[in-house]
């Protein structure tokens, strides 16, 4: 019971939702392996985490700064290295893709991701 109850508190934190998508091989018909994104898991409870990981480091350029991003999910769902997601959040959607394996610990697992910029 009390496991539970920790769970429902943990999943209150998801604010977020999103869909996550694989790439996986499918052989055309003729004879030619493609990759293809298909859709794993649809309107799934999330949450997204930025963290800088110190001071903007000035460059001849331009300001650079290091964004680290954490996504959290509840523990049931297989999440690989390379899996898409597709954040909604305030009215708006965000592509990421996973750059880690799912850490996965009691009530939530933590996956760390990066921006997808164009198509994932």
């Amino acid at each position: 019971m009390e496991l539970n109850r920790l769970q429902n508190k943990a999943e209150a934190l998801f604010t977020d939702r999103c869909d996550i998508k694989r790439y996986k091989f499918e052989k055309q018909e003729n004879g030619i392996t493609e990759t293809v994104m298909s859709d794993i898991y649809n309107d799934v409870m999330c949450r997204v985490s930025y963290i800088t990981s110190g001071p903007n480091e000035e460059t001849l350029t331009a300001w650079k700064t290091e964004l680290k991003i954490k996504i959290f999910l509840p523990i049931e769902y297989k999440i690989e290295s390379g899996d898409v997601f597709i954040i909604y959040k305030n009215g708006e959607s965000k592509c990421f893709k996973a750059s880690s394996q799912s850490r996965v610990y009691s009530f939530h697992q933590e996956i760390e991701a990066v921006i997808c910029n164009g198509n994932p």
